[in-house]
């Protein structure tokens, strides 16, 4: 998906300087594999930056003022730790509907998530009201796991999952990641 992009670009004498994200999801249709495309983003938003930069070694400053200077990243030698990720965004019951039922209702575990090993939470949708952590949106937070294997990243991101609740039963997430 990306080579075909950037060579229209060069046909165009346009390149492209920037991010590429592009998510894909093997899926079966009748029976046949196929892969299909959920994503083609000219940025990174939640959760693939929650991915890819946590693998990242560069001093961020130091690329960015590579960059600003007019060099480019061919020149850069980018350092990764090499552990795989696995984001599951934890929502609020009836999103990307209507959620305004769950909104303001009290969000627990997320101590007990974030000290499992392998384990790092981004909140999205969730308030601190001084007291608790509370329902503000539709996708409240996004919890990785990560691992030397993909199958360990995803244990690992699960087992945080699980230790998240929203009161009254109201999370929702994606189990098949």
């Amino acid at each position: 998906m990306i080579v075909p992009m950037l060579d229209a670009f060069a046909q165009l004498k346009a390149p492209y300087i920037g991010v590429l994200y592009a998510s894909c999801m093997k899926i079966i249709r009748n029976g046949e594999p196929m892969i299909m495309n959920v994503e083609f983003n000219a940025r990174w938003g939640d959760p693939e930056a929650q991915l890819v930069l946590p693998g990242i070694k560069n001093d961020w400053f130091e690329v960015g003022m590579h960059l600003a200077e007019g060099g480019s990243l061919k020149g850069l030698k980018i350092k990764r730790d090499n552990l795989r990720r696995v984001v599951v965004a934890i929502a609020a019951n009836g999103y990307p509907g209507d959620y305004s039922r769950v909104m303001g209702k009290k969000i627990t575990g997320i101590y007990n998530a974030a000290a499992k090993p392998g384990v790092s939470l981004y909140g999205a949708g969730m308030m601190d009201d001084g007291k608790d952590y509370r329902v503000a949106g539709g996708r409240v937070i996004h919890v990785m796991g990560e691992g030397k294997t993909l199958q360990s990243a995803r244990k690992n991101a699960y087992a945080g999952v699980h230790e998240i609740s929203i009161e009254g039963d109201n999370q929702v997430f994606r189990s098949d990641i």
